[in-house]
């Protein structure tokens, strides 16, 4: 009876101590988010914030309606698994999807996630640190000193990386797995671990930075049987398996967005690297600079003074107290290690609730020289107070930006609701990060596809920027895109596309409420280049490659030459055993859709040094009929028109962006009788 009013006074205090720390959050819960700076005065952050609650009510939605196709969200359309572009936050998604179907209202769920990043974090707190102290009041200074802590200041606005909200029950949980091991407590220490990793891709690399150094040291001890031990790993790494596999999709869309051919193992390095150091651009700990490092000076007072009056000490379970202490600082120091030497950010809430609960052991040790439970109270009360008053909600109100894009949404997003199609929609202008993350929010009302989308990867799909283009007319078609938003107060004046828009007076356009929107209509011709199909491919062995990178004409379609911008001596020269009637050329482009050559000329020769023109492009359309049939074998069929050729040249002239190929394929058949005398210009 005694632990349960323990509990929900610790339940109550971390309730109230999140609402504290994110104030006024809690009066908007149903209208506004936290951002980094009020009103979206920090344009970057605030584009991520907005792509957070994205990612968190899709997510959600996703994982209860369509489980099996998480990860095909409906943005960058067509592109596959567009989910995996980015964080795509799942765990955090599972909590929020209830509370946001049961208010009608996405902000509600995505900002009750948002508040319990902090209350969980601090009911978490308490339950390590009594588990190991077996002192309530030790426990709640630590709880109020994790959601209080000056790095969850730093971090607002970043719910990724303030998602250590089952950090904590993972280290409790495995304490009382060892303790006992059941089958129930072995099941909630995986599910806790898998929770953890699931929250968010930070948290799935803090998992192992964490659990690792900490049951080192705990083994140290030597308090439990080896058959608690295995319990317990197995648990954990059950749990840590299953948060891993769900950031493999990740992995695999890294490996197709960048056009990276490597081994799976050295992806997965990447992906790592590249998660690590995603955050460089956040302030770094303790930025915020003032009173608030009061906090830190204080829990580094009190883990000395620990030290110096407990050295005797031993915990209620028998072990020195000195034991659990240096678990929980090598921890810490190995989050802190990292976030000194990699400048990453996102590992100093982490951090920051490791010292808490350091800090908390170390209470416990001081407070219990004190005599009787009045002095006790007393001191946690002391230190209660100061780390309220030092923290940084005493000081400033959290930052809110308003969503009237969820509360008040535009007529032309009204327009869209009502009209009932599974067509996918392009929005204008596109590229733009806090637009293109503004479309995504709308998009949770219309439930229409987007060509659009935010991603730390860069992704942009292939025809939005020669838009209006005929040949981005015809992507847009086949890709079965039927309505552009022209977002008119988005436009600066001279914009390039708004000058090309105004300009193409045969577009069907209409206005709703202030906004264009144009009716996609395919222009008249063949969508895409097609071999003729009498025509075969010609055998390997009938042409060698004279210039180029031998890795597209190895026959393997794992190899891959990639440039990130082609430059004139990027050339690709054949020559064939004989004469060829030639009457198609395909680019096998593997996984990498956004590779494909926009600007190309290709040449043919019968004669050495005398080249005439048999096919050409500019601004040629993204192969999206070969990309929706199979996304994993892109094939592109250049325009050519049937030669005569002995040579074939293929140039990249004027080509912008990434260009990619793992193979190249000739159609045509060998024909009789001599070259011609001359050819033609």
């Amino acid at each position: 009876m005694q632990a349960a009013r323990w509990g929900t006074m610790a339940a109550a205090l971390s309730v109230a101590a999140a609402l504290f720390a994110t104030w006024p959050l809690g009066r908007y819960v149903d209208r506004a988010i936290v951002t980094r700076q009020a009103r979206c005065a920090d344009p970057a952050g605030c584009a991520d914030t907005k792509r957070a609650l994205w990612a968190v009510t899709e997510g959600g939605l996703r994982l209860y309606s369509k489980p099996a196709r998480v990860f095909e969200a409906g943005i960058f359309h067509p592109l596959r698994h567009a989910m995996a572009f980015g964080d795509p936050l799942l765990g955090l998604g599972a909590l929020a999807a209830p509370v946001g179907a049961l208010a009608q209202n996405p902000l509600v769920g995505f900002n009750v996630v948002y508040l319990a990043t902090y209350a969980l974090t601090g009911l978490g707190v308490f339950l390590l640190v009594h588990r190991l102290t077996a002192m309530p009041a030790a426990a709640l200074v630590a709880a109020l000193g994790a959601v209080l802590a000056t790095e969850r200041w730093d971090a607002r606005g970043d719910v990724a990386r303030l998602a250590t909200l089952w950090l904590p029950f993972v280290l409790h949980a495995a304490l009382c797995c060892l303790a006992r091991p059941t089958v129930l407590r072995a099941c909630w220490t995986a599910a806790t671990a898998g929770a953890s990793g699931l929250a968010s891709a930070y948290q799935a690399v803090a998992l192992p930075l964490v659990l690792v150094p900490w049951l080192a040291v705990t083994m140290l001890s030597r308090r439990w049987r080896a058959g608690a031990w295995a319990v317990t790993l197995a648990a954990l790494a059950a749990g840590g398996i299953a948060a891993g596999a769900a950031q493999l999709p990740r992995v695999i869309a890294w490996q197709e967005v960048s056009g990276d051919a490597q081994p799976r193992d050295e992806a997965v390095r990447d992906w790592l690297r590249q998660t690590i150091g995603e955050s460089r651009a956040m302030p770094a700990a303790g930025s915020s600079g003032g009173p608030p490092d009061a906090l830190h000076v204080l829990c580094l007072l009190l883990v000395a003074a620990g030290v110096a009056l407990g050295w005797r000490r031993r915990l209620p379970g028998g072990e020195p107290w000195g034991s659990p202490l240096l678990a929980v600082l090598a921890a810490a120091g190995a989050t802190a290690a990292v976030g000194l030497t990699r400048d990453a950010s996102w590992v100093w809430p982490v951090t920051s609730l490791l010292a808490a609960v350091a800090g908390g052991i170390a209470f416990s040790v001081v407070a219990g020289r004190a005599s009787g439970r009045l002095a006790r109270g007393a001191a946690a009360l002391l230190v209660a107070a100061v780390v309220v008053v030092e923290s940084p909600g005493a000081y400033a109100p959290t930052p809110l930006t308003p969503m009237p894009e969820v509360t008040a949404p535009p007529a032309v997003y009204r327009w869209l609701a009502r009209r009932r199609s599974e067509a996918a929609i392009l929005e204008l202008p596109a590229g733009e990060p806090l637009a293109d993350a503004d479309y995504m929010v709308h998009a949770l009302g219309h439930r229409r596809p987007l060509v659009n989308g935010l991603s730390p990867l860069g992704v942009q799909v292939p025809m939005v920027s020669s838009f209006p283009h005929p040949s981005a007319l015809m992507a847009l078609a086949e890709a079965g895109v039927d309505l552009v938003l022209v977002h008119h107060h988005r436009f600066w004046e001279n914009h390039a596309l708004r000058r090309r828009l105004a300009g193409r007076v045969d577009l069907r356009q209409e206005e709703v409420g202030g906004t264009g929107v144009l009716h996609v209509v395919r222009p008249p011709g063949p969508l895409a280049p097609k071999p003729l199909r009498e025509w075969f491919p010609v055998e390997r062995s009938a042409w060698r490659l004279t210039a180029g990178h031998p890795a597209i004409a190895d026959g393997d379609l794992d190899t891959h030459w990639r440039v990130e911008s082609p430059r004139p001596d990027d050339l690709i020269e054949i020559e064939l055993e004989g004469v060829w009637a030639i009457a198609g050329v395909t680019i096998r482009l593997g996984p990498h859709l956004d590779e494909y050559p926009r600007d190309y000329v290709v040449r043919g020769s019968l004669k050495q040094g005398k080249w005439r023109r048999i096919g050409h492009a500019h601004g040629a359309p993204p192969p999206l009929g070969s990309y929706l049939h199979d996304h994993r074998d892109v094939d592109m069929a250049l325009a050519v028109r049937v030669a005569a050729v002995r040579r074939l040249s293929i140039a990249f002239e004027g080509a912008s962006g990434p260009l990619g190929i793992h193979e190249i394929i000739l159609h045509g058949e060998q024909i009789g009788g001599p070259p011609p005398e001359s050819e033609g210009p």
